[in-house]
């Protein structure tokens, strides 16, 4: 694994833990909270951690990625991006094809402006034509 791979795995990680973090109290999840949340049961069922469901609940309703979960996720996303790398997404889909977005170099890309203001747009598609 590159130096960018690797970087990007923790940017994603970093993405993830912030999602299932700051989210709002009650209400429905946002489409990238609920694929981060699905992320984390994908990687759960690979990796086959005990207690997995008891880490995913932890990260639903405790808003909280534990350790085991976040390795298991870091695992996870290796296993994806070498794939990619290679050409094999039936590897990918073997999991779920959801897991294709992850290897999008614009992953969780709409989640920037949301969480902390990090890696904002410098401006919006419409007004890049002013």
């Amino acid at each position: 694994m590159t130096d960018l791979e690797s970087d990007r795995i923790r940017h994603i990680v970093l993405r993830l833990d912030r999602l299932i973090h700051v989210r709002p109290e009650c209400g429905r999840l946002d489409s990238e909270t609920a694929q981060a949340l699905d992320i984390v049961t994908h990687a759960l069922e690979l990796t086959g951690v005990e207690q997995g469901l008891s880490l995913w609940r932890e990260a639903l309703w405790g808003r909280k990625l534990s350790e085991k979960a976040r390795i298991a996720v870091v695992r996870l996303l290796e296993h994806v991006m070498n794939a990619a790398a290679e050409g094999d997404t039936a590897a990918i889909d073997d999991i779920c094809g959801c897991l294709r977005r992850v290897v999008d170099r614009d992953a969780f890309v709409g989640s920037l402006q949301r969480i902390g203001g990090v890696g904002k747009h410098s401006a919006e598609p419409s007004e890049q034509g002013r």
